[in-house]
């Protein structure tokens, strides 16, 4: 029976601390209230909307730079394509031109045999 009216008697003034102190901050944020309820709900809806306007412009120069870059990209893949079709080419005719000395040389020597 102790315990329980232990219990209450630190309850009570647990709870009483925390209505108090409910009551003071409620009466603090009443008495430095910058605003009404209206004017914030204006100022909040004036904030989203300036958001809104900044992040759609920021998007917006998201894309550009994406935009620019594809292309870049793509100039630069065009480029490095063009290069490897003319090495293939010249490599292509380096490799034919040994490969007939090779059986060039493969005749001179069997015909001297």
């Amino acid at each position: 029976m102790t315990n329980q009216s232990e219990t209450k008697s630190r309850a009570l003034p647990l709870a009483s601390s925390f209505v108090i102190g409910f009551a003071a901050g409620a009466a603090v944020a009443l008495v430095f209230a910058p605003l009404s309820g209206r004017d914030t709900r204006g100022r909040v809806r004036n904030a989203v909307a300036e958001g809104k306007a900044k992040v759609a412009e920021g998007a917006e120069m998201a894309r550009n730079q994406t935009s620019e870059a594809l292309s870049s990209v793509a100039a630069q893949a065009a480029s490095l394509v063009e290069q490897g079709k003319h090495r293939i080419l010249t490599e292509g005719r380096r490799i034919a031109t040994a490969a007939q000395a090779g059986r060039d040389a493969y005749q001179r020597a069997s015909g001297a045999v």
